[in-house]
């Protein structure tokens, strides 16, 4: 029976927090469980509640005013309706958008840091401790793949696995 899992997805969508114009970076998660939503009622054949349009109100209503505006621009070229589905991809779309401008203003950051950063007070990348990334014991949990693929993330040096320079540049 669909019917009490369907309810408890709509409670979901009942509950998901509103996004700020200010903070649109909670689009992401949002995003993650619109999609989630969307699939589940694809999974159940809720077709009725795919093209219900006031649950899909309901769901553009969390969105700050300027998806709201974007979204009608895209809405009102689907044809014959806009359906949760369509709401779905459009703002998986935003969402991936936010994600690569998110990833950009967070290099331009790390940068940032690196150049005011001092010798023992470095960050490390796996946990935001302040230590050096070979005496972090989360890092030496990771199995090896994972360490590799962290150090390459935090760009740290492959050969001592201090951050700031290359191994082309390393004195050790």
């Amino acid at each position: 029976r669909p019917e009490q899992p369907i309810k408890s997805q709509l409670r979901q969508i009942r509950e998901l927090p509103y996004v700020s114009e200010n903070n649109l970076v909670k689009l992401v998660p949002f995003s993650t469980k619109v999609k989630k939503i969307a699939v589940f009622l694809q999974s159940v054949n809720g077709q009725q509640h795919i093209s219900n349009p006031t649950l899909l109100e309901e769901l553009i209503s969390k969105l700050p005013m300027s998806k709201k505006l974007d979204w009608a621009r895209v809405a009102s070229r689907v044809q014959p309706y806009p359906t949760i589905i369509d709401f779905s991809n459009w703002l998986s779309e935003v969402a991936n958008l936010i994600c690569s401008v998110q990833e950009v203003e967070q290099k331009d950051q790390k940068r940032r840091i690196l150049l005011h950063a001092t010798e023992n007070q470095q960050q490390c990348p796996i946990c935001q401790g302040f230590h050096k990334i070979y005496d972090c014991a989360r890092f030496f949990n990771l199995k090896v793949q994972d360490r590799w693929k962290q150090v390459k993330k935090g760009r740290a040096c492959f050969s001592c696995l201090n951050i700031g320079h290359t191994t082309r540049d390393c004195r050790r």
